[in-house]
């Protein structure tokens, strides 16, 4: 290969610390490029490529600057042959490379931004490698944060598109306009990280020692998110919880540098019995997402040090058998985590399904770099298979509640019943738990007593349909959100069906409802007394405004609280008054108060509410002293 080094006559070898890519940069700085592209079209070179570990580019690089390749790899990344190269377990990428004889991959490199310590550029204006860890922060010899900035108010941060090792075009500086003190936890972890490249001296660590820079650096955050995030099922990382990774690895390192788990341990345990009080804790539940992930690392030959710590909590603490102190299998020694194929096996449908039951119930958990990972909780996964084994489609469900399809598809909207997948269509058979259906019955019916006949007074489902214009579903959902009680339910009844409620307070309820809830456009007309037309009139009108949903159209709450200030119906008058609706039309014309125009328009002769509250005593009287006496009277009264 040819290379044009005349275009570069400046160049020179890496100095300590300093990487191929490094080197490169400060080669277009000393010969005063202004485009890093046309240096590397002189030398043959691709600054990614050397940035990659990539040994064709180094061995282009090393020959054009007529240095030995072993001394310009000696601190850079170089790739691993292809056999030697190891796939991760639980997210994307693989360890590929190499830098100073430390294994790692891409993950661990920040690849988009350039950093520098403001005290090591002063000291000797090149790059160093760790700069590009993306779990090192900070200097530890300087004790200073990495800056990517000027700190002059120029926020255009460092690339490697750049020109010059530093310069910002705002202040024209070669040195960040300020430094940043470290954080003294950061610098303390990353200090056990940099130990591994030889960069500083850091004093034994027994919990990180022994594992890799890449599993001591995924090992030093997930402790740190567990002890920050507490107790959850879904993995976390400083991502997840939107703090800063590198005081996550901090806390992480603390606890693990201290040896000193139990305050974590019982601070997981302490959240796992809150959150599911009637579960008895194990090595799969006690500790959520933690141990899972611990166990997909590979358990006790990731980590002994941890395993030593989980087994001996878990021993104080609840009861473990053998094959659990592995920290491989939990307390029926099956595998504590499946495979997404596994899973579907074992619940006997296909991969399709399993991988949405998954995304559905969050059971296929995510991580913020590394996509999706197909991994199922063994106690979560075989109750599911049971709850498989064991549920029942819509047939079953009407069965068992004692209800119609139409009853049953109210529920399943109000959110009272809820099916193990979601959004398909009754045609692809719904499959619901039994003991949720369970559940529902009992929280409807309760301790109510069994009665023959239905009361004076105690109104069913059905009667609330003829008489309240309220559907069935709805008369359950008053019941099981308490605004209502099931005070008996008849003998003989299946189920929900026979549950009976005191009509006053029924009423109450519905009209409780107004101005908090929308409603549907039959209970809309109950409220109104007049007819599911004569609403839809309205609506059509604009006098009412409604909003559609799955279940249909309903009347916004603030219209029909506002229309109902407003205005008032003879039907209501004549309902208030006991009497008939001719009556109230003969008050109102002798009372001179029209019906208004625009609700007549809709069939709802309707007057002033406001108007009749304010002569509500003379309304009172005319219905109950009638129109003819009260017309004497006056003609009387204006005669004297």
């Amino acid at each position: 290969m040819a290379f044009i080094t005349t275009g570069v006559p400046r160049w020179r070898r890496p100095e300590t610390e300093e990487p191929a890519h490094g080197l490169f940069l400060h080669l277009v700085e000393l010969n005063g490029y202004s485009s890093v592209d046309l240096v590397a079209e002189c030398l043959g070179v691709a600054v990614p490529s050397l940035r990659s570990g990539k040994r064709s580019a180094l061995t282009a690089f090393a020959q054009a600057i007529r240095c030995p390749i072993d001394l310009l790899a000696l601190n850079s990344p170089v790739e691993l042959p292809r056999e030697q190269r190891t796939e991760r377990k639980y997210n994307s990428g693989s360890v590929s490379m190499t830098m100073r004889g430390v294994a790692i991959g891409t993950l661990e490199l920040n690849r988009k931004h350039r950093r520098v310590c403001p005290a090591c550029l002063s000291e000797a204006r090149h790059h160093r490698f760790w700069w590009d860890l993306d779990a090192i922060t900070t200097c530890p010899r300087h004790k200073l944060r990495l800056l990517d900035r000027c700190g002059c108010g120029n926020e255009d941060r460092l690339t490697w598109k750049d020109t010059r090792i530093f310069y910002c075009a705002r202040c024209s500086r070669d040195l960040p306009a300020q430094s940043e003190t470290a954080d003294p936890g950061v610098l303390s972890a990353e200090m056990q990280l940099l130990k591994r490249f030889g960069v500083i001296e850091a004093p034994p660590c027994a919990g990180l020692d022994g594992l890799s820079y890449c599993d001591a650096v995924d090992m030093m955050q997930r402790v740190g998110a567990a002890k920050l995030g507490g107790f959850s099922t879904k993995w976390q990382s400083a991502a997840s919880l939107a703090l800063d990774p590198a005081l996550v690895r901090a806390r992480g390192y603390e606890i693990i540098a201290s040896g000193e788990f139990t305050s974590l341990f019982d601070e997981l345990l302490a959240g796992f019995k809150r959150a599911k009080p009637d579960i008895e804790p194990g090595f799969t539940t006690a500790y959520g997402w933690f141990y899972h992930w611990f166990n997909l690392r590979g358990g006790r030959r990731f980590s002994e040090f941890l395993s030593d710590a989980l087994i001996a909590h878990a021993r104080a603490n609840f009861h473990i058998i053998g094959s659990v102190a592995t920290g491989l299998t939990d307390d029926g020694g099956l595998p504590a985590t499946y495979t997404l194929e596994q899973a579907a096996r074992v619940c006997g449908i296909s991969k399709t399904s399993m991988r949405k039951f998954g995304v559905q119930m969050g059971k296929i958990r995510k991580e913020a770099r590394s996509g999706r990972v197909l991994v199922f909780e063994g106690d979560a996964l075989r109750l599911l298979a049971k709850d498989l084994r064991e549920g029942m489609d819509k047939n079953g469900v009407m069965e068992q509640l004692g209800v119609d399809l139409r009853v049953t598809e109210e529920l399943l909207l109000a959110g009272l019943i809820t099916p193990l997948f979601k959004d398909r269509r009754w045609r692809n058979s719904f499959v619901f738990r039994r003991r949720e259906l369970d559940d529902l019955i009992r929280k409807i019916c309760g301790d109510s007593p069994l009665v023959h006949d239905i009361p004076d007074g105690m109104i069913s489902a059905s009667k609330a349909r003829r008489s309240l214009n309220m559907s069935g579903g709805f008369f359950l959902k008053l019941i099981a959100d308490g605004r209502v009680k099931a005070v008996a339910r008849l003998s003989g009844s299946v189920g929900v069906s026979g549950a009976l409620v005191d009509e006053n307070e029924l009423r109450l309820a519905v009209m409780n409802l107004v101005g908090s809830m929308d409603l549907p456009i039959t209970l809309a007309a109950a409220v109104l007394t007049t007819t599911n037309r004569v609403v839809k009139a309205l609506l059509a009108r604009g006098l009412l405004r409604s909003r559609q949903t799955k279940g249909g159209q309903l009347v916004a709450a603030a219209s029909l609280a506002e229309f109902r200030k407003k205005y008032i119906g003879v039907t209501e008058l004549a309902k208030l008054g006991n009497c008939r609706i001719e009556r109230v039309r003969r008050c109102l014309t002798f009372m001179r108060i029209k019906p208004i125009s625009a609700l007549v328009r809709c069939s709802f002769p309707g007057v002033s509410r406001p108007e009749i509250e304010n002569r509500l005593g003379e309304f009172r009287s005319l219905l109950v002293s009638g129109l003819r006496s009260v017309k004497v009277t006056s003609r009387r009264e204006g005669v004297a």
